[in-house]
């Protein structure tokens, strides 16, 4: 009987744990998703603006 109930236990902690790691997991992705995002549209700032005031220029 106690056996069993730390065999559960355990379970349920192994389950808890597998939640929080693919929640973090899944936290990470997104800010290094959103971070490459914001990366990818300042570099595209100064071109669109170097483009503009060359056009400017003409």
């Amino acid at each position: 009987m106690i056996l069993n109930t730390l065999g559960s236990v355990h379970m349920l902690t192994w389950i808890g744990t597998v939640m929080i790691g693919f929640f973090l997991l899944s936290c990470a992705s997104v800010i290094v998703t959103s971070g490459f995002q914001i990366l990818k549209s300042l570099l595209k700032v100064p071109k669109d603006r170097g483009f503009v005031s060359r056009a400017q220029e003409a």
